[in-house]
C-alpha cells in the first residue's frame, strides 16, 4: 500500500475472483458506518424521491445506498447554485436540498451520497449568452463541500469539473489537480467518511497517467470514475480497459476502491428500437466496486417547426403525436436481467412489478431500473462465488451474445487477466 497521511476510511479484502475474467468480489468495510458491503454493489437512484415511494419499489436490499447526481451545466443552474452558496443564510440547507433535489425523509432514513459535476470551471469568469457569471470564491466553495459532506452519509464524492469536451479544453490539468487537492484537504478537516477523488473516462492517456501518478503520491486510493454520460461498449470498451490498466500499473488494482458513475444507460439507443443493449450492467465486469447512477448526454434539440415534419418522416413517423409517444417510451425503457436488454415498457417480456403509467415518470423509472440492476448484480456475484466463472452465466444473456460483447468481457486465452499476478502477490 501507498504510505500516506491520507486515510481512505475503507478496509477491503478480496473474497473471490473469476477464473475466466477480471471479475472480482471484495468485502469493503466503511469504517464510520461499521458496515461491510460485498462488491460489486449497485447503488440506487435517489434524486427527487420520497421514502414511501422507495419503500413501495425497493425490497430485500441490505443497507441500500442512494446516489443523488447533479450535472451543473446551464447558466440558470450555475447562477442558482452560486446565489445559494454566497447569499443564503438560514435557508441555505433547505435551498441546497431543493437544488440537488434530495428529500428530507429519504435522507433521514437512508445512506446517501451526492455526485456533482460542473460542465465549466466555476472558479473563473464564465460567459453565457445571457451575461457573465463571476468566479465562485473559495469560501463559497467551502460551503458547498460542507453541504456535500453532510448530505453524503455513506461516502463523499469530490465534485468534478469537465476537463475538456468535444476537443475544447475547459480547465488545465494543473489547475484541476489543485482544486481536487484543496477539496480533499477541506473535506478531511472534519471527515470520518471515505473520500473518493474523480477521474474522467475521456482523458487522454497522457493526462490520465499524470493524474493517477499525482493521486498515488497523495495516497488517494478511492477513485470515482466519471463516465460523463458515456456508455460502456463499442469504442468505450477500450477506454475502460485503458483506465483499468493504468490504475493497475500506477497504483495497483488491489489497492483501490472504484466507484463508477454518470454512466450512459444504453449502448447506441435509437428511438424506433423496441430494445437496446444495456451499458450500465456491464460495469460490474470491469473491476468496479460500487456501481453508481446513470446520466444521459445533453442533446440540443432545435429543429424549426417547418422542418419537424420532414425530420420525423425520415425516422418513419406519420405524425408528431406518434413520434412523441415513441419518444416517451424510448426514454422510459426497463432493464431485463434475463437478456441484458432495455425494453420499451409496451413490449417488456415479463410481468412488471410497477404500473406502466408510473414507469413513464423519470424518477420512478430510474429507481426501478436501479433496483433491477441491484438484483442482477447480486445474482451474478452468487453465481461467481459458486462456479468461479463468469462466461457460463453471460452466455445465457441474449444481448451479450447478439451484441458481440462477450469477448470484450471475457479475455481470450492469449490475454492474461491483468489481476492474476496481483492476486497471487496479494494472497502471499
Amino acid at each position: 500500500m501507498v504510505e500516506s497521511e491520507f486515510d481512505p476510511r475503507l478496509n477491503t479484502e478480496i473474497i473471490e475472483k473469476s477464473k475466466d475474467s477480471d471479475y472480482i468480489i471484495k468485502e469493503v468495510e466503511i469504517e464510520h458506518l461499521k458496515m461491510k458491503f460485498e462488491t460489486p454493489f449497485k447503488v440506487l437512484y435517489g434524486k427527487e424521491l420520497r421514502k414511501y415511494v422507495v419503500d413501495g419499489i425497493v425490497e430485500d436490499v441490505d443497507n441500500p445506498i442512494f446516489e443523488i447526481g447533479s450535472y451543473i451545466s446551464n447558466p440558470r443552474s450555475f447562477r442558482k447554485l452560486f446565489n445559494i452558496l454566497e447569499n443564503y443564510g438560514i435557508n441555505r440547507v433547505s435551498e441546497l436540498n431543493k437544488f440537488f433535489r434530495i428529500r428530507d425523509d429519504l435522507y433521514n432514513a437512508s445512506l446517501t451520497t451526492i455526485s456533482a459535476v460542473f460542465s465549466r470551471n466555476p472558479f473563473v469568469e464564465n460567459k453565457f449568452k445571457d451575461g457573465i457569471l463571476p468566479p465562485l470564491d473559495i469560501d463559497s466553495y467551502g460551503v458547498l463541500l460542507d453541504y456535500i459532506h453532510t448530505a453524503s452519509k455513506s461516502m463523499v464524492l469530490v465534485p468534478d469539473i469537465r476537463i475538456e469536451t468535444s476537443g475544447r479544453k475547459i480547465i488545465d490539468l494543473k489547475d484541476y489537480v489543485e482544486i481536487i487537492d484543496e477539496s480533499v484537504k477541506m473535506l478531511s478537516e472534519f471527515n470520518k467518511k471515505p473520500i473518493f477523488v474523480p477521474i474522467q473516462i475521456q482523458l487522454s492517456k497522457k493526462n490520465m497517467e499524470k493524474l493517477l501518478r499525482h493521486y498515488k503520491r497523495k495516497g488517494y486510493t478511492n477513485l470515482w470514475i466519471n463516465f460523463n454520460a458515456s456508455h460502456i461498449g463499442g469504442r468505450y470498451f477500450s477506454r475502460v480497459r485503458t483506465l483499468i490498466r493504468m490504475i493497475d500499473k500506477i497504483i495497483g488494482l488491489n489497492n483501490v476502491v472504484l466507484y463508477y458513475s454518470h454512466i450512459k444507460r444504453e449502448i447506441d439507443p435509437n428511438i424506433s428500437d423496441d430494445y437496446v443493449l444495456a451499458s450500465d450492467i456491464l460495469s460490474q465486469f470491469f473491476a468496479c466496486d460500487f456501481i453508481g447512477i446513470n446520466r444521459e448526454p445533453q442533446i440540443v434539440f432545435d429543429i424549426p417547426e417547418d422542418k419537424f415534419k420532414e425530420y420525423i418522416a425520415k425516422k418513419g413517423y406519420d405524425s408528431k403525436e406518434e413520434y412523441q409517444q415513441d419518444l416517451k417510451l424510448h426514454k422510459s425503457r426497463v432493464f431485463d436481467p434475463e437478456s441484458y436488454y432495455y425494453y420499451k415498457i409496451n413490449v417488456y417480456p415479463h410481468k412488471l412489478q410497477v404500473d406502466k403509467n408510473i414507469l413513464l415518470k423519470k424518477e420512478i423509472n430510474n429507481l426501478y431500473n436501479s433496483f433491477l440492476l441491484y438484483k442482477e448484480v447480486e445474482n451474478t456475484k452468487k453465481f461467481v462465488e459458486e462456479e468461479k466463472k463468469v462466461k457460463p452465466y453471460l452466455k445465457n444473456k441474449k444481448a451479450v451474445i447478439k451484441g458481440n460483447v462477450l469477448n470484450e468481457i471475457i479475455p481470450t486465452s492469449e490475454e492474461v487477466g491483468i489481476l492474476d499476478n496481483l492476486l497471487s502477490k496479494f494472497r502471499k
